[in-house]
């Protein structure tokens, strides 16, 4: 891979990264519930939590629909008015 699509790689994951940790703490910010609860709704351990709200986790995309689960999925992402080449493959 070169340089410049590994470095590209590198900043797209870590923005990934950066907005799970503020989704997931914006949610527990609004909804007014701790760590323990968060963990607990999720379904996912301490541990894990722990990791991604301090970004230093590789997010399955099994995750991600977790937190998508509980907090909501974006409706960018699921407009079925887009076009074909945009269209969500998540079926509501």
């Amino acid at each position: 891979m070169p340089e410049s699509s590994k470095k590209k790689e590198d900043q797209y994951f870590q923005s990934l990264k950066d907005h799970f940790a503020n989704l997931i703490g914006e949610y527990m910010e609004e909804n007014q519930i701790g760590f323990n609860e968060m963990y607990r709704r999720l379904g996912t351990s301490a541990e894990q939590l722990s990791k991604v709200l301090k970004k230093k986790s590789n997010l399955s995309i099994k995750f991600i629909a977790k937190i998508y689960a509980l907090i909501g999925f974006p409706e960018c992402l699921s407009d079925k008015k887009s076009n074909s080449r945009n269209k969500s493959i998540v079926n509501d």
